[in-house]
């Protein structure tokens, strides 16, 4: 009820960030921010996969890969997250939020909840 009454917020329009709690898949409960589209990408960091899809819409590219000690250029700033011993799973996805505007966020998985760690928004014609 309260990821509905926050999704008619956002859809009409209004500018805000607020806390609302989610229950989760195996019955948790954990608190998920509520943003914009076109939020800062700074303010996706710490939202669930889930709260994401629901906010961006379809995903352009969805990958999950294990971090390893050498990584692509375009996952470089993972490494100020995690040390170059740490392994995690990550799942990177991308989105278009709009023709001059990808934004890619990944998530890690922690206590069963995939969360943003990190993301970048980036022109869609930039190679890396």
């Amino acid at each position: 009820m309260m990821r509905a009454a926050a999704a008619l917020l956002a859809l009409a329009g209004l500018a805000w960030i607020a806390a609302t709690l989610v229950q989760g898949n195996e019955g948790e409960t954990h608190v998920n921010k509520q943003i914009e589209r076109d939020a800062p990408v700074e303010a996706f960091v710490g939202i669930d996969q889930e709260g994401a899809r629901d906010l961006l819409g379809v995903a352009l590219r969805e990958e999950t890969f294990t971090m390893s000690p050498g990584v692509p250029e375009f996952r470089i700033e993972l490494r100020n997250i995690f040390d170059a011993d740490q392994t995690p799973d990550i799942r990177e996805v991308t989105w278009a939020r709009s023709s001059e505007e990808n934004l890619t966020l990944w998530f890690a998985q922690n206590d069963g909840v995939w969360r943003a760690v990190h993301g970048m928004s980036w022109h869609p014609g930039a190679e890396f």
